[in-house]
């Protein structure tokens, strides 16, 4: 997911006037209460079967290139692995397990097919899409008061 910051040569520009150490404490702070929004919006708009999709979801924030690009990574955990089952009424129920043996799930390998639809009768759902739509300005709001207080 990828969103568009409106001015962003405006923004680029203020925020190379700050000294670096701070400019990458503000940018990770803000990249990091984004990442937490995206997550949370993703998770109620990730359908469930079992529940094990949502709860695969998390965000990561990693700095490359020497520490001066910061980057929010979201999605499903690969180590999140389990076991569908069905509990005593019969409903299907995710276990998580590392040892899973069976009819083994890794939300992180359908992910992609969840949102997007496969041809064997799996309907697009779209929620990566309708969470990036709904975050958007939020996202670039938290992005603005970042730099906002980093210029005070």
């Amino acid at each position: 997911m990828s969103i568009e910051l409106i001015n962003a040569d405006i923004v680029a520009a203020h925020l190379l006037q700050i000294p670096q150490k701070l400019r990458v404490a503000v940018e990770t702070k803000a990249v990091r209460e984004a990442s937490q929004l995206v997550v949370g919006k993703f998770r109620e708009n990730a359908p469930a079967e079992t529940g094990a999709l949502r709860r695969s979801l998390k965000f990561d924030v990693r700095k490359y290139r020497g520490g001066n690009i910061v980057v929010g990574l979201i999605g499903a955990d690969k180590d999140y692995v389990g076991t569908v089952e069905r509990n005593k009424k019969g409903k299907r129920t995710f276990k998580r397990t590392k040892t899973a043996t069976g009819k083994v799930r890794r939300p992180s390998k359908y992910l992609h097919l969840v949102n997007l639809g496969t041809n064997h009768g799996v309907r697009a759902q779209h929620f990566k899409e309708r969470t990036e739509k709904q975050v958007a300005e939020q996202v670039r709001q938290i992005l603005a008061n970042a730099v906002q207080e980093a210029l005070r």
